[in-house]
């Protein structure tokens, strides 16, 4: 039910310095070339926890950021800034926090229980931050990554990525990354 799903995709908008590069090529963006041409507008989260944690792609807040920077809309429009407490590149993962309580969360989907072929989504926010972006797909491995991750043919955008990525259930797997 994308309803219920939406109410757990928040959408990210991150404010940063001008020069990324300033970090040194072999820094955290070695792998992010493509910087600045991010399209404007906001990126996708989902609330993990209903305290206030929400995980996205590290892609979609690397780089030099100001202070104060990170905001996060929910679906019913509240707006807060985040704080950014882990951020995994290599993975292509990060942690905020929001100062908010009883948020909603999506069940979380029994890693026992993902089988490959079976039907997936990947759901953002859109750029006006009241609609979402949905993009489905199959899920093509498991165990990938040392267990990490999953692989989904799902496209990926910069609308979805960072975004929940469900079972047909809705059952959180994870979050649409690009790890390369």
């Amino acid at each position: 039910d994308l309803e219920r799903v939406g109410r757990s995709v928040v959408a990210i908008e991150a404010a940063r310095e001008s020069d990324p590069e300033g970090e040194g090529g072999a820094g955290p963006l070695a792998a992010h070339r493509d910087y600045f041409n991010r399209p404007r507008g906001p990126a996708s989260g989902v609330v993990y926890e209903p305290d206030g944690f929400i995980v996205t792609s590290a892609f979609n807040v690397s780089g030099v950021l100001r202070k104060d920077s990170l905001k996060v809309t929910l679906s019913d429009g509240r707006e807060f800034t985040a704080e950014l407490r882990g951020s995994d590149p290599g993975l292509d993962i990060a942690l905020l926090k929001i100062d908010a309580k009883d948020l909603p969360v999506l069940p979380k989907a029994d890693p026992a229980s993902l089988r490959q072929g079976a039907f997936v989504a990947v759901i953002g926010r859109s750029p006006d931050k009241r609609d979402c972006t949905v993009n489905s797909g199959i899920l093509s491995a498991r165990n990938r990554m040392d267990g990490t991750a999953v692989q989904t043919d799902a496209a990926m955008n910069y609308g979805n990525a960072g975004g929940a990525l469900v079972t047909r259930k809705g059952e959180l797997i994870g979050v649409g990354c690009h790890v390369k």
